[in-house]
């Protein structure tokens, strides 16, 4: 089954850590990608958002991915779980669901507290042919960085 998007959350950076240091630069780039995305017919919308400081504890592809797991169960970090929740929220509103952002959050929140957001994860896995046991088993993710052949 083939799935196309509609719309596209962009979620661009700017401060010390990121790609474009001022907000001016990061405007700029938010505009282009937008500008990019409606021009190949998505409803595309971006948020700014900062990154003067690391996003959750860990860093590294897999401990990345257990902690947005752990943020879908509802035990995430507080600095990832308000980011998701703000962008998940856009997404939610961009697609017509909500009235307005804080409805929207409402319903990303309810989601994470009922399970569906991480049972809805779990089919998106499945969907693309990956294991979806890694929610339930960390340890099904891969924790060496593998070696390009050249």
């Amino acid at each position: 089954m083939l799935f196309r998007s509609s719309g596209l959350v962009l979620d661009v950076k700017c401060g010390h850590g990121a790609f474009m240091k001022t907000r001016c630069e990061a405007q700029a780039l938010d505009q282009s990608l937008v500008n990019v995305g409606q021009a190949n017919g998505l409803h595309a919308t971006a948020l700014l958002t900062p990154m003067d400081a690391p996003l959750g504890r860990y860093i590294g592809n897999s401990l990345e991915v257990i902690e947005s797991i752990e943020v879908l169960k509802g035990r995430g970090p507080k600095d990832v779980a308000d980011l998701s929740v703000l962008l998940a929220a856009r997404m939610v509103k961009l697609a017509g669901l909500a009235a307005n952002n804080a409805e929207a959050q409402q319903k990303v929140r309810s989601a994470i507290a009922s399970g569906a957001g991480v049972e809805v994860f779990r089919r998106c896995i499945e969907h693309q042919g990956g294991d979806s046991r890694v929610i339930d088993d960390y340890t099904r993710l891969p924790t060496e960085i593998g070696r390009a052949h050249v």
